[in-house]
């Protein structure tokens, strides 16, 4: 096996020779075994880190580098969903209704979610925002209509329905 890794680096590091080329190599088993105490001859190495490194370099292999180039790090971006447009339009919606400025629009998001527009929003959080002023906005419509001072939960949650047929932002009617 050690025959292979010196053949296999040679391939990969025309542009070495010698001592240099060795200790490339050394260099780079040292960074892909990671091991607690580097070595510094291929022969302390064990039969199944040997076997690790010739894996690592036949990787090498299928996805050659520019001589002394950098490595990417491994891990991907990381990736953010924003709110939905039907997240977004039911936050419009509501928004409408309760008949707030522009102003007081983006201060109330802002100070919840440190956003300014509902459209840069996570869809756990255009949810949550939904639940907020779906709330806010059944709670005046139940003053409004039944002249009630006061609203309690649980009248809401028995509303919330009726409000989002009012204002067309219902589920079941959007799926049809």
């Amino acid at each position: 096996m050690l025959a292979a890794l010196n053949i296999r680096w040679k391939k990969l590091r025309h542009d070495l020779a010698g001592d240099e080329l060795h200790d490339e190599l050394i260099a780079f088993i040292n960074d892909r075994l990671r091991l607690k105490e580097p070595i510094s001859s291929l022969r302390s190495l064990s039969d199944a880190q040997l076997g690790r490194s010739l894996d690592a370099l036949r990787d090498l292999e299928a996805q050659p580098a520019l001589p002394n180039s950098q490595g990417v790090n491994g891990q991907s971006a990381e990736i953010i969903h924003l709110a939905s447009a039907a997240q977004v339009h039911t936050i419009n919606t509501l928004l409408d209704y309760l008949r707030w400025s522009d102003p007081a629009r983006e201060n109330f998001i802002e100070q919840r979610f440190k956003r300014k527009s509902p459209s840069m929003l996570s869809p756990k959080q255009a949810h949550a925002l939904i639940m907020i002023l779906l709330n806010v906005a059944t709670a005046r419509w139940v003053k409004e209509t039944r002249g009630a001072s006061r609203v309690s939960r649980l009248l809401i949650r028995e509303e919330i329905p009726h409000l989002k047929a009012m204002l067309g932002i219902d589920r079941k009617e959007a799926s049809e």
